[in-house]
């Protein structure tokens, strides 16, 4: 392709737009690593975060930029609001208002021409809920030509990158649709397996098919947070939610349904962190967080393969510090395993504590939504803690604690209220069986007393042994509790 004057002219690129229903699926996650694995690749790419009602894009790129708070950076909004501004007071001296003075570029090392740059939501001053909560939409594509000011911004935009990633905000509302029908070349569906997600999802994607208006438009569907802790509830859901995407794939749905999946890591709940420095370079598999992004961004992106550069225990471990929440543990880098234990102890000891993970993240999930995290009565306290034959277990495995584990506060808490109630629980059954003995005893010396004194004289020694065997143990429980 050459221009008038006979010069090369670069092939437009891709708008890419990421989109899911609700939040919570790993979206934004996902549109992050795919970016900077694009550029990595030496494709330049840029990412736009269009989630304006809650922003969080530039928390995956913090470490790389030169305001990581976006406390002085200005982004999409001010140059909505800098459009509309320009429409309502034409004054041709003025230069136009252009999306690429809004741009910030992500300070690493690509190789060749690779390079990254981000459209952020906004600045996060005290002012930004006011611009994103009164933004009209409305009046800015009726009376200010904003659909045109948008179109030339993504013409803009393409004609500089090889890939356009967009974070589209959840829901059905007038901007996801500007990010889902007006302007990209490619969706990424994003969901998890659950009912809400697979129905919400498939009609919206009904919707955009049929607004497009002929308008040719690659869906890629992509399952997201998989656990695979639940096997038959896994392959249940999966039985339900493929058949109703399979009708946007272009290939054979063995192939892709391999390659589109991001399974469920606990360690990224915890920290906005790209995975090609949170995962082991020397230790990654194929359910590994980075190789899921890699092949997913070939889809995407409709390449051959991407595959991501190494990166050093030195350069890791200064990204992880700058992503850690809290104090950073360094053993989180890969280490000498010259002492390490033998294979199958080592995997016994894995599962023990995946098992620990696992009932965590019940509890911890349960918490975070309002959920009861006790169950009911004295001994259903220990309902969501650790019961005590694993626990036992794993006060012998201590040493082999995971290192992601050990540094999560939380976790750590979690672990010795398990501990607490366990001996808690000890004493309460101690209790419960001297209180037994204690009853049983009273009612053979009350049998006794009926075959010596009566009927009503048994009854009352009964009574009053019980109440004398009951009230020492109550303050006991009540402080248990």
């Amino acid at each position: 392709m050459t221009s008038t004057s006979g010069e090369p002219r670069r092939r437009p690129g891709s708008v890419i737009t990421f989109y899911s229903y609700k939040g919570g699926s790993g979206r934004t996650q996902a549109l992050a690593n795919i970016a900077f694995l694009l550029a990595a690749q030496g494709h330049t790419v840029c990412a736009i975060d269009w989630d304006l009602e809650a922003p969080g894009m530039h928390r995956y790129f913090h470490p790389f930029l030169a305001d990581p708070d976006l406390k002085l950076t200005r982004g999409l909004i001010d140059y909505l609001w800098d459009l509309s501004a320009a429409a309502l007071t034409p004054d041709w001296t003025q230069p136009a208002v252009d999306v690429r003075d809004y741009l910030v570029s992500v300070d690493w090392n690509f190789d060749g021409p690779g390079h990254l740059d981000i459209l952020p939501a906004g600045r996060q001053d005290d002012d930004y809920p006011r611009k994103a909560m009164t933004f009209q939409w409305e009046a800015f594509y009726e009376r200010m030509g904003g659909g045109k000011s948008i179109e030339a911004a993504r013409e803009v935009l393409v004609s500089e990158y090889d890939y356009v990633l967009i974070d589209s905000r959840t829901g059905v509302s007038d901007t996801s649709g500007i990010c889902t029908i007006q302007l990209p070349d490619r969706l990424v569906a994003c969901y998890t397996l659950n009912r809400q997600w697979i129905e919400g999802v498939s009609k919206v994607l009904e919707t955009v098919c049929a607004r497009r208006n002929g308008r040719s438009l690659r869906i890629f569907p992509l399952e997201m947070r998989v656990e695979t802790s639940e096997k038959f509830k896994l392959e249940a859901a999966r039985r339900v939610a493929r058949p109703r995407f399979e009708q946007y794939l272009e290939f054979p749905a063995r192939n892709y349904w391999e390659d589109m999946e991001i399974g469920y890591w606990p360690f990224y709940a915890f920290e906005e962190c790209l995975a090609i420095f949170g995962d082991d370079p020397q230790a990654r598999s194929r359910s590994s967080m980075i190789n899921a992004m890699e092949r997913a961004a070939a889809q995407a992106a409709g390449l051959p393969v991407v595959s991501s550069p190494m990166v050093s225990d030195s350069e890791r471990e200064k990204v992880l510090r700058a992503y850690a929440l809290g104090d950073f543990a360094p053993q989180a880098v890969s280490q000498s395993t010259d002492n390490s234990p033998p294979a199958r102890e080592s995997e016994e000891n894995e599962l023990l504590w995946a098992e620990a993970a696992a009932r965590y993240r019940e509890w911890h999930e349960r918490r975070m939504v309002g959920l009861p995290t006790r169950g009911a009565g004295v001994l259903g306290q220990g309902k969501y803690l650790l019961p005590p034959y694993l626990l036992n277990k794993l006060e012998l495995e201590r040493a082999s604690m995971p290192q992601w584990l050990k540094s999560n506060s939380e976790f750590l808490l979690w672990y010795g209220k398990s501990q607490d109630w366990s001996r808690k629980r000890y004493i309460i059954l101690l209790a419960i069986g001297i209180w037994l003995s204690l009853v049983v005893g009273a009612t053979i010396f009350a049998f006794q007393l009926r075959l010596s004194y009566g009927l009503s004289t048994a009854v009352g020694g009964l009574g009053i042994t019980a109440i004398g065997v009951t009230l020492p143990l109550l303050p006991t429980v009540r402080r248990l509790r």
